[in-house]
């Protein structure tokens, strides 16, 4: 896969498509035994997760997992954990909350007393505060309500407009087509398909990609 900067970048696929293994792969969470990984041109293929920060490439993880017990200001400055310059930390603490003000509003708050939502959009503010050149997402819809689906989805949508490059796996293939300005399809670890979401017109051959045959 070649992913580019500068837009929309989702993987979509069936349970056990490698959609999650491929995330980990780029972010040095496991061994890559065959192929490269390449990051604006450097090779990062045996590069550690902390290297792959540095590099500028950062993970929301799958059900964003804040630190419940902290407040949402100190969960946000372990998003900067590799940074000590006041300057950038005012900068970014100002760029975040300019995005969620409810952040600012909540910044003493214990992030466990917060709603999934709000939880939610803290995650993506920490993640956020080490200003990243790409943003990986696993799964920021996994098992939220439908109406925390509909602020997660909110959100990534006001990150796609102030420009932030993002690749994003997902399930949600409805919501994902309303972001999504690229998508590739995984099937058992193979790309079936790639190319702008206005290629994926045909509901047969997307549900022929999931399930290996024809709706009927």
């Amino acid at each position: 896969m070649d992913i580019d900067a500068g837009q929309v970048n989702c993987i979509i696929g069936p349970n056990g498509s490698g959609k999650s293994t491929a995330l980990k792969a780029i972010n040095g969470l496991i061994p890559i035994w065959d192929g490269t990984v390449t990051m604006f041109g450097d090779d990062m293929t045996h590069a550690s997760p902390r290297e792959i920060v540095e590099f500028g490439i950062i993970t929301v993880p799958q059900g964003g997992r804040v630190f419940a017990d902290m407040s949402v200001r100190e969960n946000l400055r372990l998003g900067a954990y590799l940074e000590d310059d006041d300057e950038f930390l005012s900068e970014r603490y100002r760029y975040v909350y300019d995005m969620f003000p409810i952040l600012k509003e909540r910044e003493s708050q214990l992030a466990g007393s917060m709603s999934g939502g709000q939880q939610a959009m803290l995650a993506l503010g920490r993640a956020l505060m080490s200003d990243p050149e790409f943003l990986l997402l696993d799964e920021p819809s996994a098992g939220l309500a439908p109406n925390l689906i509909d602020d997660v989805f909110d959100h990534l949508t006001t990150l796609k407009d102030a420009g932030v490059n993002m690749l994003l796996i997902e399930q949600n293939v409805r919501k994902v087509l309303n972001i999504a300005e690229y998508i590739y399809i995984l099937d058992n670890g193979h790309v079936r398909f790639e190319g702008g979401k206005d290629e994926l017109t045909d509901e047969d051959d997307l549900v022929e990609m999931y399930l290996g045959r024809r709706s009927t």
